[in-house]
């Protein structure tokens, strides 16, 4: 499976299983840098492998492009992005 910057994954392996990231940059071939805007901000990532994630549906890739432009992006706007996504 292909990820892109800005998708929305969930992890399926490790502590973090369950949890629900976006994508904020693609390492190399196995692994990514994953934020939620809590615990794993813009300036702290969590490091996963691809094979421990899967891609949610849905893709937020044109709103996320668009706070940065704006210079919006932060870690606020990022949970308000997720919030849609989690499950209670």
């Amino acid at each position: 499976m292909e990820f892109k910057i800005y998708d929305i994954v969930q992890s399926i392996a490790g502590r973090d299983q369950g949890n629900i990231y976006i994508i904020n940059e693609l390492i190399d071939n196995n692994y990514v840098n994953l934020i939620d805007g809590k615990a794993k901000t813009i300036c702290k990532p969590k490091k996963k492998k691809y094979k421990h994630i899967i891609k949610l549906g849905n893709d937020e890739s044109e709103k996320i492009a668009e706070l940065k432009q704006n210079n919006i992006f932060n870690d606020g706007e990022i949970r308000k992005i997720l919030k849609k996504y989690i499950k209670i």
